[in-house]
């Protein structure tokens, strides 16, 4: 057999043997997929080299800590921009010490997680140095020798528009007040305390009169201004604590979480009255606004929001009939 027959050996190594990252990374290209995660074999200098960068030019927040005090030992660029600090102020003090964060919570934390040995990503907001607040997202990871290696972003952007896409999600854009399942939400909270609390709660649901007839006859612009005006006046009428939402089309909850059915009852009687001074239209064709509004109180309907709604619609209804 000539010499130009005989197969050559392949480049392998034992798995998980330390090697240079170029050499390990052409083993996985050829096929070693079980070099993969073997240790790099890597020079003092250029893993100096690399924690440097990574200090210097990392998007992410990068700190070193010690694990017991939690005070910075190293820190990256981007934690002083993100903290307002500099390097001088930061090193040799904790997040605690600085005012940072907030003391009893932080420690409390920290201190179990230590003792625990618990890793994990957490979201905390911290103070920068000219006093604005900001939403940290952060995972900590133990080391050897007592260290904790923390790396953080900001994510208040990120917070900012998750609020404001909820907001979206539980708001009715016309009216600005809560829609359907926003009001749900909030009713069902309030039914559970006063459940838990042994207390009433009283439930008003106010019918906008005649929409049809005023978007048939005036236009779609005068429908919705007769809409928008009624969530004021239950805003108003219910103001400082009341809930108010808009159920759809033309009909609106409302309720103060405490308080007597009488107040209730008044409440409902003023966002009448004030709404029957109103007049919707152009001028020469304007024409008086009006709303039937129907009241149930908790302790009739279990405590139970279907029924609770059910019963103040069912009322509601009534008083518009026999307004009829």
């Amino acid at each position: 057999m000539s010499t130009d027959e005989v197969d050559e050996p392949p480049l392998t190594r034992a798995a998980g043997a330390a090697l240079p990252w170029r050499e390990r990374a052409a083993l996985v290209r050829g096929g070693a997929a079980e070099m993969a995660d073997a240790p790099a074999d890597v020079g003092l200098t250029l893993m100096r080299d690399l924690f440097d960068t990574i200090l210097r030019t990392s998007f992410d927040a990068v700190v070193l800590c010690d694990r017991v005090t939690g005070e910075y030992l190293e820190v990256s660029d981007s934690f002083c921009r993100l903290t307002g600090y500099s390097r001088a102020q930061l090193l040799g003090h904790s997040s605690v010490q600085l005012g940072l964060v907030d003391p009893a919570g932080v420690r409390m934390v920290a201190e179990a997680d230590a003792v625990l040995g618990h890793e994990g990503m957490y979201e905390n907001t911290v103070t920068r140095l000219d006093g604005e607040r900001v939403v940290i997202e952060f995972t900590h990871s133990f080391l050897k020798d007592g260290y904790t290696l923390v790396v953080a972003r900001d994510v208040t952007a990120r917070k900012e528009r998750e609020a404001a896409l909820n907001r979206l999600a539980l708001i009715d854009e016309l009216t600005d007040v809560l829609n359907r399942r926003g009001f749900r939400a909030e009713l069902d909270d309030a039914l559970a305390t006063a459940r838990a609390d042994g207390t009433d709660l009283h439930l008003m649901i106010a019918d906008a009169d005649h929409l049809k007839q005023i978007n048939d006859d005036l236009g779609h612009e005068y429908g919705d201004q007769l809409l928008v005006t009624t969530a004021a006046l239950l805003r108003a009428a219910t103001a400082p604590h009341g809930v108010v939402g808009r159920l759809g089309g033309d009909e609106f909850a409302a309720f103060v979480p405490v308080g007597t059915r009488a107040e209730a009852e008044a409440m409902a009687g003023r966002t009448a009255e004030v709404m029957a001074r109103r007049r919707i239209g152009p001028d020469g064709a304007a024409r008086p606004m009006s709303a039937s509004i129907g009241i149930a109180s908790a302790g009739e309907a279990g405590h139970e929001a279907a029924a609770l709604l059910a019963l103040a619609d069912a009322r509601m209804y009534a008083v518009k009939s026999s307004r009829r």
